[in-house]
């Protein structure tokens, strides 16, 4: 059984507002080879974040793969957009049992 532990990813109303992207994301699969990751908020959000920097911790599964911990901290949107209607809501309610 994997263990993923989520945070509440903060992410702004708007790609240019200068709060960006704060919290934190563990065990991400490849997370430290990948240029951005996505992130969806509690509001029912998705958004496209840089990941260069963000990396604090890189483990391995007991494949060998590596799962990178990540830190953002008023980290720069590269996009945002809503999910639609009930599809966000059934999204975080999956992403949260997890």
């Amino acid at each position: 059984m994997h263990e993923f532990k989520f945070e509440p990813v903060r992410l702004p109303a708007a790609a240019e507002d200068p709060a960006g992207v704060s919290g934190k994301i563990h065990r991400v699969p490849w997370g430290d080879h990948c240029a951005h990751a996505v992130v969806v908020s509690e509001r029912g959000e998705v958004g496209i974040v840089e990941t260069a920097g963000a990396v604090v911790l890189v483990e391995k599964n007991l494949a060998g793969e590596p799962r990178a911990s990540l830190d953002f901290e008023s980290r720069p949107l590269a996009a945002i957009a809503p999910l639609a209607g009930a599809g966000a809501d059934a999204l975080w309610a999956m992403l949260t049992r997890l």
